[in-house]
């Protein structure tokens, strides 16, 4: 349903010659109650169904920096 949408709005967007507008970047940073809130509340057919529209984006950072030795103390 949310590809129709999508496939749906930037058909309207290229109609009317203002496709540049339809780009948007969001970040959403979850609370630390999330993830078992939203797997408490939710079937496991919903939560794969939200995952296939909002993928679940990780990342992991460091303390090292950008070599990664340590050593820039």
């Amino acid at each position: 349903m949310a590809d129709e949408i999508i496939g749906e709005l930037q058909a309207l967007f290229a109609r009317h010659n203002v496709g540049a507008a339809l780009s948007a970047k969001a970040v959403f940073k979850p609370t630390k109650e999330f993830h078992s809130a939203r797997h408490t509340l939710y079937s496991a057919e919903e939560n794969m169904g939200i995952d296939k529209v909002v993928p679940v984006a990780a990342s992991v950072k460091t303390k090292l920096g950008r070599g990664g030795t340590g050593g820039g103390e």
